[in-house]
C-alpha cells in the first residue's frame, strides 16, 4: 500500500512538473521558455536571432506569458535592427512585424518596424533582391496597417524595379510575387495585369 502511494505521488509530481509554469517550466521534458530565450540571445547571426526570437514570442503567447511576449519581441526587434546587410535587415524587420501583428501588438509598434524595413530597403541596389522585399513590405503594410495607398506605392516601385531584372526566370518569379501581393490587397485587376505582363 505504501509503495503504491509512493508511486502515485511520484507520478503526480512528474505530471505537475511537466505542466506547471509558463516561462520557467520545461514543456514535455524540453527546455523551458526561459532557457530557449537565453539560447536565442546567443545566436551570433542577428537575422537568425531576430527570427528565432519572433517565433519564440508565439510560444510565450501560447503559454499565457504576456510579459514574455513583450520581452521577446523587443529583443527580436533589437536583433533585426542590428542586421548589417540592408536586404536581410528589411526581411528580418518584416518578419518581426508579422509576428507582432499575429500576437496583437500595438499598431504603432508594427508601423515602426515596417517603417524601418522600408528605410533599409532604400539602400538595396540589386533589383533581384529588392522586388520580393517590396512585395512583402506592401503585403504587410496593407494587411496590418490597413494602408492601401502606401502598399500600392511599394508595389509600383516593385514593378519599376522588376524592369531592371535581366534574367527572364528571375523576373517572372519576382513579378509573380508582386501579383500575389496585389491579390492580398484585393486588387485582382492589378494582379492579373502583372501576371499577364510576366508571361508575355
Amino acid at each position: 500500500m505504501t509503495r503504491a502511494l509512493l508511486l502515485l505521488g511520484l507520478t503526480l509530481a512528474m505530471l505537475l512538473g511537466s505542466t506547471l509554469g509558463c516561462g520557467g517550466g520545461s514543456p514535455k521534458g524540453g527546455k523551458s521558455l526561459t532557457q530557449q530565450y537565453q539560447d536565442a540571445l546567443k545566436i551570433a547571426d542577428a537575422s537568425q536571432r531576430a527570427r528565432k526570437l519572433a517565433a519564440l514570442a508565439k510560444s510565450h503567447k501560447a503559454a499565457g506569458d504576456v510579459i514574455g511576449v513583450g520581452t521577446t519581441l523587443a529583443a527580436a526587434k533589437e536583433a533585426a535592427l542590428a542586421v548589417k546587410d540592408p536586404g536581410s535587415k528589411s526581411s528580418a524587420l518584416i518578419n518581426v512585424a508579422e509576428a507582432s501583428a499575429s500576437l496583437d501588438q500595438s499598431p504603432d509598434d508594427i508601423k515602426s518596424l515596417l517603417r524601418e524595413a522600408g528605410k533599409a530597403l532604400e539602400t538595396v541596389k540589386d533589383p533581384d533582391a529588392r522586388v520580393p522585399l517590396l512585395a512583402d513590405l506592401a503585403a504587410a503594410t496593407g494587411k496590418h496597417l490597413k494602408n492601401q495607398t502606401a502598399a500600392a506605392a511599394h508595389l509600383k516601385t516593385a514593378e519599376e524595379s522588376a524592369a531592371e531584372i535581366t534574367g527572364s526566370v528571375t523576373k517572372v518569379m519576382a513579378l509573380t510575387k508582386v501579383a500575389v501581393a496585389y491579390g492580398k490587397l484585393d486588387s485582382s485587376a492589378d494582379a492579373e495585369r502583372v501576371l499577364t505582363g510576366a508571361t508575355e
